[in-house]
């Protein structure tokens, strides 16, 4: 048994959930809203969990985390985040999410600054320039939210951002308006009669993942359903790995070697990591799978002229024609 499961063995029952993090950075201009991005966007994962457990560590005490709440903040993990997004008009700034578990709802709530001050670490900016809204997965008005929002940057990239609104109210807006009530149909039929039916349809919303039948390897409980949630909004099928599948999802710090089963989706370099479905939009085609490849040649990795060239890989002992793990912060060259 882990550490992690020993623990909630033995503590009494809390009100222990997920929480979805939806935070916005104000910066002075644009180009310091530009910079930050720049800098935002290499953060990853694992950054973010480390300023969690350094701001309920090291900083307990200025954030008003007594000892006899301590813990229920050192289970909390980041399990997800989003990539950023520019606001290139006023109020500037960036805006992202990120995803925990384990994290007790009450203390969220209580002390709502916390989470603030981890993206603020994370970021590497003050925390008063953080501002953060929650969603709560045992809550009721949530659950819709968190189950039906398909794509976090997708929706955020909908938020208006003239005229000096304030970013979480019009992010407020924006999903009330998505999960309104259908009109009635006495609406429905006003609305014909003041139409001239001219007006040409709307388009209906590309299935990008359409045909693909796609495995998500690695991942468990409500992190993979909310994966083949997200999968099946798009048209994809969610298989196994003896399925043949046309598709792997990976986590961002997968690391292991490939199984035989999946050598052919290896070849095409369509294991790709998680990252890579947070990029696929209902808007657009599907992006390319290389920038988060999780395999590639070993000549590759070694080769100046190779879009996966990796100086700074460990190909040492490894044969030309074998397929290595990708380092998760590789970036291909300009």
């Amino acid at each position: 048994m882990s550490h992690r499961s020993l623990y909630f063995k033995h503590q009494p029952l809390h009100d222990v959930t997920g929480i979805e993090v939806r935070w916005f950075v104000a910066c002075a201009s644009l180009d310091a809203a530009q910079a930050l991005l720049t800098r935002a966007t290499a953060v990853t994962m694992v950054r973010f969990r480390d300023a969690l457990v350094e701001c309920v560590t090291d900083g307990a005490r200025t954030l008003g985390i007594a000892d006899e709440v301590a813990h229920l903040w050192k289970v909390a993990e980041v399990v997800q985040i989003a990539p950023p997004l520019l606001f290139e008009e006023a109020p500037y700034g960036i805006a992202g999410m990120l995803w925990t578990c384990d994290l007790d709802r009450g203390e969220v709530f209580a002390r709502s600054r916390v989470l603030a001050e981890v993206v603020a670490v994370a970021l590497g900016v003050a925390s008063d320039a953080v501002y953060c809204a929650h969603l709560d997965a045992s809550d009721p008005d949530h659950v819709a939210a968190l189950e039906e929002v398909q794509l976090v940057s997708a929706k955020l990239q909908l938020i208006p951002t003239t005229g000096g609104l304030k970013v979480l109210d019009a992010l407020g807006d924006m999903l009330d308006a998505h999960f309104a009530d259908p009109p009635s149909s006495e609406e429905e039929e006003d609305g014909e009669e003041e139409e001239d039916g001219d007006a040409a349809p709307a388009p209906a919303p590309l299935l990008p993942l359409n045909g693909q039948s796609v495995f998500l390897q690695g991942f468990t409980g409500d992190h993979k359903r909310r994966l083949k949630t997200l999968v099946e909004s798009f048209g994809g099928t969610v298989v196994g790995r003896a399925a043949s599948p046309t598709l792997v999802i990976a986590p961002d710090n997968h690391r292991s070697t490939c199984h035989r089963d999946l050598y052919d989706v290896r070849d095409r370099h369509r294991i790709v990591r998680e990252r890579w479905l947070l990029r696929v939009s209902a808007a657009a085609e599907l992006p390319d799978t290389k920038p988060d490849a999780v395999y590639a040649l070993v000549s590759d990795l070694r080769d100046p002229r190779s879009y996966f060239y990796d100086a700074d890989a460990d190909t040492a002992n490894c044969a030309a024609d074998s397929w290595k793990a990708i380092r998760e912060e590789w970036t291909p060259a300009a």
